[in-house]
């Protein structure tokens, strides 16, 4: 399976369609979004990855 690596804007589409799929409230897709962020700036994990742990960081906080 190929890793994909999308541009900013595109990885924040991606997790605008995550949010609104999960049913995520306003301050859940807040927080979200700024994780996916701080995900894709901090290094070369997947697209995949950066939805996954940006996930399990949103439920363990």
């Amino acid at each position: 399976m190929t890793k994909k690596y999308s541009s900013r804007k595109e990885l924040k589409s991606l997790a605008m369609k995550f949010t609104e799929k999960n049913r995520f409230d306003d301050a859940s897709r807040e927080r979200f979004l700024i994780e996916v962020d701080r995900l894709k700036s901090s290094g070369n994990l997947s697209d995949r990855d950066i939805l996954v742990i940006a996930f399990q960081r949103l439920q363990n906080k």
